[in-house]
């Protein structure tokens, strides 16, 4: 493990007998983020890059550091935040 390991959230974890790892259920909503050259979004326990389909009627049109934007089949736009109701640059900046 180290700062190259993919990230892999507990809730996203597969059940592998073998290693003992246990199932657990996926949480829907985004539960992660991958930045960089080819960024990212885990949402609904699927891995999606920008423009690639998600959920049943929606586009993933942007990722960043703590939120994601989804354009749905009838134009409106919605944001997705790994952790709801904190805004970022305050908590860093008090």
């Amino acid at each position: 493990m180290g700062p190259s390991a993919p990230f892999v959230p507990p809730s996203a974890q597969t059940t592998d007998p073998a290693l003992g790892v246990m199932a657990s259920p996926v949480i829907n909503g985004l539960s992660g983020v991958k930045l960089g050259r080819h960024p990212q979004a885990l949402i609904d326990g699927q891995w999606a890059s920008p423009g690639a389909s998600v959920r049943t009627d929606s586009v993933l049109i942007s990722v960043g550091r703590s939120e994601v934007q989804l354009r749905h089949a009838d134009g409106s736009t919605e944001q997705l935040t790994l952790v709801p109701g904190i805004d970022m640059k305050k908590a860093r900046n008090p």
